[in-house]
């Protein structure tokens, strides 16, 4: 095998076209469409072409990596300025043909995979008759493409509408939150993309992202952390110095919290409302002796997990007022310790969990009208 190691050289467009243009002279009127690299001493490495996006008709040529696109600038120049003021500088072009008369093509060099490239010509060229950023459910690494190379493009509606999907599951309402489903996290992501998501939400700042990102992260193992997050045909994600910290500090704050969560759901107190004091009361205290036996699932270091598991053999034998009061506070409690999320992870989050702060406002309206 050579040792040999090929260097491609900033040559000027000019001098680049000619040399290439020499070179599909010599190689006859058959390869008029094999697009190269040109390098040191009119090195010529080619690059194959692209099944999906390969238009004949084409007016430019996109090379990412070792794959080479041919699709139509002006639908690109009308998406993106960055594309725009790209196109409007000097490129090599070659003839598509051996007639005279073909149209020259600008060949343009991007630094993006051929995979992320590829979820960008999706939404720029799309093939399926239905006009949409997203598949119904995406794969991280589209979600990260098109969040990625949207930003890079300046393509902000194409940002936002990646953005929005995460938001789904990623949510700043407990509620939401809650009803993403025990993997609190998109169909088809693995737990490690959670990683992902807190460097996407660092790249536009969309903050709102970042503490239910952060919550998965810490949820991880130690060592899935630390290793990050493998994506296709593109770098791995890893969390920076700065996040593996706020991941390994907020670890036995979550674990605390939960604690304190469960001794306040579970506090001995009977409904104002109860028909039957003493009976409770024994029933509750019961309940509070039995969170030892619990003490491993209360410290997982996620507080915001329902209680309601933890005092379901309590139904039929508190009277119903104080089992509807367990139930309200293991809505509350938790509630209140999610709106603490941002600071349990270190953490400022401007407007996190409004709308929980707006419905507990309404209700202590409600509650000191009511008293």
């Amino acid at each position: 095998m050579s040792g040999h190691t090929r260097k491609r050289a900033r040559l000027d467009p000019e001098i680049a076209a000619s040399n290439l243009e020499q070179w599909m002279k010599k190689a006859g009127p058959d390869q008029t469409c094999v697009l190269a690299t040109v390098g040191e001493g009119d090195d010529i490495v080619e690059h194959k072409k692209d099944e999906e996006f390969w238009y004949e008709d084409g007016n430019i040529f996109l090379i990412a990596g070792d794959t080479r696109f041919r699709v139509f600038k002006g639908i690109l120049a009308d998406l993106s300025p960055v594309f725009k003021d790209m196109f409007s500088i000097p490129h090599p072009r070659v003839n598509t043909s051996s007639s005279k008369a073909a149209q020259l093509c600008p060949v343009v060099h991007v630094s993006d995979s051929p995979d992320e490239l590829r979820y960008l010509l999706r939404v720029c060229f799309p093939k399926t008759g239905a006009s949409r950023y997203l598949s119904p459910d995406p794969t991280y690494d589209e979600v990260s493409a098109l969040i990625r190379l949207g930003h890079k493009y300046q393509i902000p509606q194409l940002v936002e509408s990646s953005l929005d999907y995460l938001k789904r599951y990623y949510s700043d309402d407990l509620e939401v939150w809650a009803k993403a489903g025990r993997k609190k996290r998109p169909p088809k992501f693995r737990k490690s993309h959670a990683i992902g998501v807190v460097n996407l939400a660092r790249l536009t700042g969309c903050t709102q992202l970042l503490p239910p990102a952060l919550l998965s992260c810490c949820l991880l193992r130690t060592d899935a952390v630390v290793a990050g997050a493998a994506r296709e045909g593109a770098p791995g994600e890893s969390l920076s110095l700065d996040d593996i910290r706020l991941c390994y500090l907020a670890r036995g704050k979550l674990a605390a919290a939960g604690v304190e969560t469960a001794l306040r759901v579970c506090q001995p107190l009977v409904s104002d409302t109860c028909s039957k004091t003493l009976r409770c009361v024994v029933f509750l205290i019961e309940l509070v002796v039995k969170l030892p036996e619990q003490a491993d699932q209360l410290c997982t270091g996620n507080p915001f997990r329902s209680y309601a598991d933890r005092f379901a053999f309590l139904r039929g034998k508190l009277c119903g007022s104080c089992y509807a009061m367990l139930e309200e506070r293991d809505r509350e409690e938790r509630r209140a310790m999610w709106k603490k999320l941002p600071e349990l992870l270190g953490i400022d989050v401007d407007g996190w969990a409004a709308d929980d702060k707006d419905a507990s406002a309404a209700g202590a309206e409600t509650s000191g009208s009511t008293a």
